[in-house]
C-alpha cells in the first residue's frame, strides 16, 4: 500500500507527535511505501526516519486576504499535483486545515482520503472553516476521531457514518528513581481551556493542606493572572510554576496526585500520560476525551465541568487516604496496553486497508 501523510508542519503540537510516532513505526512495514508531505514552511520539531520520503510545498501565508487567498490556492494545486505525480493509494490528513485541503486537492481525482480529525465539539471555528468542514468532510473516504463524543458530533454535523475511534498513541514513561512526594501535579499551557484556576480555587477550599503542594508545567498568557490568583488565595507556599519543561516524566514519578481541570480538550493527552504513568487523577468530565479514558472511582475521578467544590472534596480525599490513591493507581494499568503506540499504529493502519 502506497501511503501518503499530509499535515501543515513536524512543528511542535500534538498531531505532529501522533505523525511522528506512527510514521517511525510504520518505517518498518515491509508492505508500506510512506511519505509524508508538510504543508507550511517551517522548522521541524520531531524526528522523522531517513528512508521516508518528506516532500514541502512551502506555504507560507502572508500578509492580506489577497496574498494569502492566493497561496492558498497555489498550495492546494502544488498538492494536487503531487498527489497526482505520487499516485498514493490512500492520503491521511491529520489537522483540519490539512483535512480540508487534501480533500479540496483531491476533489476531481479518485484518490481516496482518510482524515484524522483533532478539534473538540467546543472548538470556536469560522463560518468559512465550518461550511468547508461540511462541504469537503462528506467526501472522505473515513475519518479517525480521538473521542467518541466528536465521532457523535461529527456524524451527526456532517453526516459522513465511516467514523472510527481511535486514541491518540501514549509514549513510555521514564522511569526514575525518585521518592514519591506530596505533590499535586498539572501539566499543560496557562490557557483559559486548561482551567488551571479551578485548581487554584478547589485547593484554595480545602483547610487541612498538610505538607501538599501543587506543582504546574507549562506556560501561558494566563501565568500572570494565575501568579495573582495564587497571592489573592494565600497560596504562595504551595504552589510551584515551573514553565514549559521537558522534565515532564520526571515530575510525573515525583508526584502522587494528578489534576486535570481542563474545560475543553481535543484529546486530554497530559490526563493520559498521568494514568499510564499511574497516577492517581481527578478530573473535570470535559468535552472531550476524559470518560473515554476514566471509569470515575474505578481508575481515576470525574468530576462535572466547573463543579469547584466537588472537584476540591476529590482532591482532599486522594490527599489524606492512600488506600484510595493505590487503589486508582493500580487500575490504571490496563490503558498502557490500549494506549500503546504500536497498538494505535496497527489500527490505523487496518482502517486504512479497509479503506483502500
Amino acid at each position: 500500500m502506497k501511503l501518503m501523510i499530509v499535515i501543515p508542519t513536524l512543528g511542535s503540537g500534538g498531531a505532529e507527535r501522533v505523525v511522528s510516532t506512527l510514521a517511525n513505526i510504520w518505517v518498518n512495514e515491509k508492505d508500506l511505501d510512506l511519505s509524508i508531505t508538510l504543508l507550511n514552511k517551517s522548522e521541524d520539531f520531531y524526528s522523522i526516519d531517513n528512508s521516508i520520503k518528506i516532500y514541502r510545498l512551502n506555504y507560507e501565508g502572508g500578509l492580506g486576504l489577497v496574498k494569502k487567498s492566493i497561496g492558498l490556492f497555489k498550495t492546494i494545486i502544488k498538492l494536487q499535483q503531487l498527489i497526482i505525480r505520487e499516485k498514493p493509494d490512500v492520503v491521511l490528513t491529520f489537522i483540519r486545515e490539512a483535512n480540508i485541503f487534501t480533500l479540496l486537492a483531491c476533489n476531481r481525482t479518485n484518490t481516496k482520503v482518510v482524515i484524522s480529525e483533532r478539534d473538540s465539539p467546543n472548538a470556536n471555528i469560522s463560518k468559512i472553516y465550518s461550511f468547508l468542514r461540511k462541504y469537503t468532510y462528506k467526501k472522505a473516504a473515513g475519518i479517525i476521531a480521538q473521542t467518541h463524543e466528536y465521532k457523535q458530533f461529527i456524524m451527526q454535523e456532517i453526516g459522513n457514518e465511516n467514523v472510527l475511534v481511535i486514541p491518540n498513541p501514549i509514549r513510555e514513561i521514564q522511569k526514575y528513581d525518585v521518592e514519591k512526594e506530596q505533590i499535586i501535579l498539572n501539566v499543560g499551557r496557562l490557557i483559559k481551556e486548561k482551567g488551571q484556576s479551578f485548581l487554584l480555587q478547589a485547593f484554595a477550599k480545602i483547610e487541612d493542606k498538610r505538607d501538599w503542594r501543587i506543582v504546574i508545567l507549562g506556560d501561558g498568557y494566563l501565568r500572570d493572572e494565575l501568579e495573582k490568583l495564587v497571592e489573592s488565595l494565600n497560596l504562595k507556599a504551595y504552589v510551584d510554576f515551573k514553565g514549559a519543561t521537558k522534565e515532564v516524566d520526571y515530575w510525573l514519578n515525583k508526584s502522587s496526585i494528578f489534576a486535570f481541570p481542563s474545560i475543553s480538550e481535543g484529546f486530554p493527552n497530559a490526563l493520559a500520560e498521568a494514568l499510564v504513568a499511574g497516577l492517581p487523577c481527578v478530573s473535570f468530565d470535559c468535552t472531550a476525551g476524559p470518560k473515554d479514558l476514566i471509569v470515575s472511582r474505578i481508575n481515576g475521578l470525574l468530576i462535572d465541568t466547573y463543579d469547584v467544590d466537588a472537584f476540591s472534596e476529590s482532591l482532599k480525599q486522594l490527599m489524606t487516604s492512600s488506600e484510595l490513591r493505590d487503589y486508582l493507581s493500580k487500575n490504571t494499568t490496563p490503558l498502557i496496553y490500549d494506549l500503546d503506540a504500536s497498538q494505535i499504529a496497527n489500527k490505523y493502519l487496518l482502517f486504512l486497508k479497509e479503506v483502500v
